[in-house]
């Protein structure tokens, strides 16, 4: 009996020992499994078996903790930069921008988060209103709408008209101060130098608005485009546009900075979020008196403590209305350039020895399946456009490489020089500031093909079909004078019949 009870204990312990190690294999799969999975999601980062990066429970590893350490600082650096961005009434500055068609705008998403928070990253959003909605969606994105992934950062790329509105980032509740962007057409640029060229014209300059000493307009210049070529001489751009800005402390600072400057031009600060600067001295010129101004529509300026837009679809009408408004153009800077061109980007996944497993050629585009997915390539857009002989015709760029470099055109698959394109038309064909080409008088002859290239890569082509307008001219009294003729034999017609009718019964 004691010899049975020893065996079935024996057996036992063994049936325990198996189930305990069946078990532990499962774990260990289990927690394999996991950490490729989220290797391959997240690439190369350290995370444990729960997806979570390693820094955020260091335990007693120095590296991670200071990892972690920097984290939180730079959270806090977030919450100083928005603190320090509180406007005088202490609330988040609302922006307003200006873009040309065809343009590029990005928008940072100034939400912070905390290390312990990184994880609500993919829950971040962007909400869109049209300009006359009076409420907001979630944008759509396309290939030119694009969120980034690794700091939520909104790219608009090939601006449309319809882009015009508002813009909000959103996590949850919690959302940014609102961004007010304005896309105009842009054909009315004036060509201006640089402050340090030889010759002008040059930007214009600050210039207060008379009837109140707080108001003055303003050029917004923009960061400079990318070249639009590699290892040759290129071209680049940036645009301004007119502000109107409300500022008592700028115009006084302004004004005493004029009185000590003579010919040598200053460079003004502009504080603006958008990433965008002003420059110029002020102008003592005051040629309109802000007569019509309400008390409320001084408050919005004062709110948007960045200034408005001269053509912003939010500016109110007693604004846009004054003559100096009026009168102040946009303006575009055209420089010359010359860039190395980017190497190929080749992504590799190597293994605990630092050999070469796999590699990519991402340039070429050949992607890693341990990547993240690429953002959408952009289709290369084929329109056909027709116009009459002896209209005058614009031709745009249908299509965009996500890019702001400047167009380059090809006619008949051959490089177009604006200048010589202007000198060999005798003006009749020329490119205009916006990268468009202008075609006056059209002759059946300017039937072609015209393709527009960015980064040495073809964006779009358009099919120009010119025929001839058959017109024809009427003489209305002439015209008038046939029907009435028409009308009156009908007429005598009609009653011949029936008369006739009448006396063949009787």
């Amino acid at each position: 009996m004691i010899s049975i009870l020893i065996m079935l204990l024996l057996i036992n312990n063994i049936i325990q020992d198996i189930n305990g190690l069946f078990r532990g294999n499962i774990m260990k799969q289990i927690k394999g499994k996991a950490m490729d999975y989220y290797k391959s999601k997240f690439g190369t980062k350290g995370l444990n078996f729960m997806g979570y990066e390693l820094s955020e429970y260091p335990g007693a590893n120095d590296i991670y903790r200071k990892e972690n350490i920097a984290k939180w600082e730079e959270y806090y650096q977030c919450l100083n930069m928005q603190n320090e961005a509180l406007g005088s009434l202490r609330n988040f500055v609302p922006e307003a921008i200006l873009a040309y068609e065809s343009g590029y705008v990005k928008f940072d998403c100034k939400i912070c988060l905390s290390p312990e928070s990184q994880h609500n990253l993919e829950s971040v959003e962007w909400d869109f209103g049209k300009e006359d909605d009076n409420y907001l969606i979630e944008i759509e994105l396309t290939e030119h709408v694009i969120i980034a992934p690794e700091d939520k950062s909104l790219s608009i790329y090939n601006l449309q008209l319809e882009h015009t509105g508002q813009y909000v980032c959103r996590l949850g509740q919690t959302i940014t101060a609102p961004i007010y962007l304005t896309v105009i057409k842009g054909d009315n640029l004036t060509e201006v130098h640089g402050k340090n060229a030889e010759k002008g014209p040059f930007p214009q300059r600050p210039k207060t608005i008379t009837g109140s000493d707080a108001l003055y307009l303003d050029t917004v210049w923009s960061p400079w485009s990318q070249c639009n070529r590699c290892h040759k001489v290129g071209k680049r751009h940036r645009h301004g546009y007119c502000i109107i800005k409300y500022g008592e402390e700028d115009v006084e600072r302004m004004r005493r900075d004029e009185e000590n400057i003579t010919q040598t031009a200053t460079t003004i600060p502009f504080n603006n979020n958008s990433g965008y600067f002003s420059e110029g001295p002020i102008s003592k010129e005051n040629t309109s008196a802000c007569v019509n101004c309400k008390e409320i529509e001084l408050d919005l300026l004062k709110i948007f403590e960045g200034g408005m837009p001269c053509e912003s679809h939010i500016l109110p009408s007693s604004f846009k209305n004054l003559p100096d408004v009026k009168e102040r153009t946009g303006e575009i800077m055209v420089g010359y350039c010359k860039v190395p061109c980017p190497k190929s980007q080749i992504f590799e996944v190597k293994d605990k020895s630092g050999k070469i497993i796999e590699s990519a050629n991402n340039s070429a585009g050949i992607y890693s399946m341990l990547q993240p997915i690429p953002p959408p390539v952009p289709p290369l857009v084929q329109q056909v456009q027709y116009a009459a002989k002896g209209n005058d015709i614009t031709i745009g760029c249908p299509g965009n490489l996500n890019s702001d470099a400047p167009i380059i055109w090809q006619i008949a698959g051959k490089n177009v020089v604006p200048e010589l394109l202007k000198q060999d038309s005798l003006g009749r064909i020329f490119i205009t500031l916006s990268d468009k080409i202008h075609i006056r008088q059209a002759k059946i002859s300017d039937t072609n093909t015209y393709s527009c290239w960015q980064n040495d890569e073809v964006a779009g082509v358009i099919r120009l079909v010119v025929e001839k307008k058959i017109e024809m001219n009427f003489n209305h009294h002439i015209m008038l004078f046939g029907i009435i003729i028409i009308l009156s034999t009908f007429l005598l017609v009609f009653m011949k019949a029936f008369f006739g009718r009448k006396y063949a019964k009787t």
